[in-house]
Formats: structure tokens, C-alpha cells, sequence
């Protein structure tokens, strides 16, 4: 199993007066990238939000754009593009831009986000966001491997034939993943042949827990003749060097989770995605000491592996690690990659020095026929 690195860019404003500067904050993530690159992480994702309250940056494919520049190894992604309320053809073509701009170290996952007020920002129907994924998605793969494209689709149409002027470098084209937490979305992954992205907290919702997610897209991808799909999977995760410090991590989880349900309970509930109400209930009523591995991993190295491990072990091909969360000082973020990288990533193989040669890249084919 692969580790990579995670990150909202969360910046709730229950953090009041500590609340990061969000230009300051777009440095030290590119730090924070170049850091993950060089002590062998295998990927660093960035998530995509609109507006000042949660996350805060708007738009992944620039800050990719820079981070391809600054790192070497890295395999870079979005995590996710909100693709119902984006064009497939300008997520096709930017991120064929990407691919070669990175040495093709592109990975692109796409969703239908968590942000139903999203959608009334850019005037798209909520209740269309599924389908319209469904569509963008085989639009986007369309693209990037044939020629003289057209789509006859529900919510987008290409009539006149159209050839992208730029191919990925990677072939048939980057790895695609679908975000979901929804069983019908996991089931939609499996059925479009892409890999699978997903969050303990969201599937253990929706599903009663991970292993129960990991082996119903695993049946459902061998049902629809894709069984070598891979899931990658993101999860909060801080090592403690002391029991205090593992309680730290907790409150501040716990803490920024709050955060969530206090931006959503301002909201129409019909502009809350469903499994954010479904956990208002049970997680306002939680302590620190009530936080479990589905919300956070914590504890000590030896613990941490251990929670991994059993993650490998449910078929998970990559596990991303979120360790920037709650308003978490840039230095002590740092510190966590440093001891992931010194204490975790060398049991699962995963080192600087087993990391392609700098400059390297993928295996690759001609493009498709002009």
C-alpha cells in the first residue's frame, strides 16, 4: 500500500483570530508539498472549495501547475474536481496541460463534492449533480484517448467532431478516480471502470464501515469486468509521541468537525449534503476520548502502523494521510511528515531512496491518431 499526503486547506471560522491568511497559507502548502516529495511521499492531493468558510482554495489545476515546478517524484492530484458544476472539457484539457507540465505525474479524481451550496453558486440542479458525473466523466476519458470526439449526452452535447490540441503525456491517460461515499456512487465507479477515492468517516456512514465499502466496490467492480480497479482512501492522521498529545489530536479533530456541523446548522438543509446531517447528531454529542480510528488515526508509531496495516489488508491500493487539520500550526505540520516519513513510511517500502529518479517518467505511448 502506497502513502500520500492530504490536504482541505481547512480554514473554519470557529478558529477565529487564529484563522490562517489564505495567501500565507498557499506557501506553506507548497512547503508542505515539496517537503512530502522529498522525504517519499507517493502523492499530495488538494481538496477544491468555493467561498471563505471552509476550505480555501478555489482552484486546484494552477496550484498543481506550481507544485510541478517545486517537486520531482510526486504524483500530483485533485481531490477532488467538483465535476457537475465544471465543464468535462475544460477539466479534460487543463489537466492534459498538467500531465505534461509535471513529467506526467498527473492523477485526477472527481466528485460531486459535499457542498450542495456549491451548486446554487454556479446554478447547477443538486439533484442533477450524479448523472451529470456520470456523463463528465466518460466525456473526460472520451477525450483523452480519442479523436474526433462526439458526446450525445443528457446535460452535455458535442455535435461537431472535437480533437483535444493537447493529450496527456501518461497513455491510455492518468489515473481517474471517483470521490464517493454513497453507495451509489461506489457503484458507479464500478461500472464506468475508474478507480475508486473514499473517507472512513463518509463510507462508515453509508456503509457501517470501511471493510463493508472496500468489498461491495470490489464485488461490483469484478461484477461490471474491472477487476483490477484500485481505491485509494483519505483518512485524518496525527502520531503522538505522548498519551497528552494523542488527546491533543482528538480535541482538535473533534474540534474542527464541530466547525462542519456549525457552517451546516446556518444552512437550509436542503444546501447540507445528506451524510453531513445523518452525523450532526452523533458526532455534537461526542468526546475527544469517543474519536476512533473512522474519524482519526492517532497514537503512537507503532499504533499508527498497526491501523495501516489493517487498511492494506481490506485491499486498499493507497492510503492518503490528512495530518493539516484544525487550524494545525505549518511547523508541527512538518513535524507529522517528518515522522511519517521516518517512522511509518519505510515498514510499507516506501522511501526516498526506492523513489524514481528525479526528472524520470512514466511509461508512455504515442497519443491518439491526428
Amino acid at each position: 500500500m502506497k502513502l500520500g499526503y492530504f490536504t482541505l486547506f481547512d480554514n473554519l471560522p470557529i478558529f477565529g483570530e487564529a484563522r490562517r491568511n489564505p495567501g500565507v497559507m498557499l506557501g506553506e502548502i507548497a512547503e508542505e508539498a515539496a517537503a512530502a516529495d522529498a522525504l517519499g511521499f507517493s502523492s499530495f492531493w488538494v481538496a477544491e472549495h468555493h467561498g471563505p468558510h471552509f476550505g480555501q482554495l478555489p482552484a486546484p489545476a494552477p496550484f498543481l501547475g506550481y507544485l510541478a515546478t517545486i517537486t520531482e517524484r510526486i504524483v500530483l492530484g485533485p481531490a477532488c474536481v467538483i465535476l457537475p458544476i465544471s465543464h468535462p472539457v475544460r477539466v479534460a484539457e487543463e489537466y492534459a496541460v498538467l500531465d505534461w507540465v509535471s513529467k506526467g505525474r498527473i492523477a485526477l479524481a472527481v466528485g460531486r463534492g459535499n457542498e450542495p451550496a456549491d451548486y446554487a453558486l454556479f446554478g447547477v440542479d443538486y439533484e442533477q449533480s450524479r448523472e451529470r458525473l456520470r456523463e463528465g466523466t466518460e466525456l473526460i476519458r472520451k477525450l483523452w484517448t480519442e479523436r474526433e470526439v462526439t458526446y450525445f449526452g443528457r446535460h452535455y452535447r458535442i455535435e461537431e467532431p472535437f480533437t483535444l490540441n493537447q493529450y496527456p503525456l501518461q497513455r491510455p491517460h492518468p489515473p481517474i478516480a471517483l470521490a464517493a461515499y454513497s453507495p451509489p456512487t461506489v457503484h458507479l465507479a464500478a461500472e464506468l471502470g475508474v478507480n475508486l477515492m473514499l473517507s472512513p468517516l463518509g463510507v462508515g456512514m453509508a456503509f457501517g464501515g470501511l471493510e463493508k465499502a472496500a468489498a461491495a466496490f470490489r464485488e461490483a467492480a469484478a461484477r461490471a469486468g474491472h477487476p483490477d480497479l484500485k481505491m485509494v482512501c483519505s483518512s485524518y492522521c496525527a502520531i503522538a509521541t505522548s498519551r497528552a498529545e494523542e488527546e491533543e489530536h482528538r480535541a482538535r479533530l473533534l474540534r474542527f468537525v464541530h466547525g462542519l456541523l456549525e457552517i451546516a446548522a446556518r444552512r437550509p438543509t436542503d444546501r447540507v449534503s445528506t451524510p453531513l446531517q445523518a452525523a450532526r447528531q452523533r458526532v455534537l454529542a461526542m468526546r475527544p476520548s469517543d474519536v476512533g480510528p473512522d474519524l482519526l488515526i492517532t497514537g503512537d508509531a507503532e499504533t499508527v502502523i498497526k491501523h495501516l496495516e489493517w487498511c492494506a489488508s481490506l485491499g486498499i491500493d493507497e492510503l492518503i494521510l490528512d495530518v493539516n487539520f484544525g487550524c494545525y500550526p505549518h511547523r508541527e505540520t512538518m513535524r507529522q511528515l517528518d515522522l511519517l516519513a521516518r517512522e511509518v513510511l519505510p515498514v510499507f517500502h516506501q522511501h526516498p531512496l526506492t523513489r524514481p529518479a528525479a526528472g524520470s517518467t512514466p511509461p508512455v505511448g504515442p497519443a491518439p491518431p491526428r
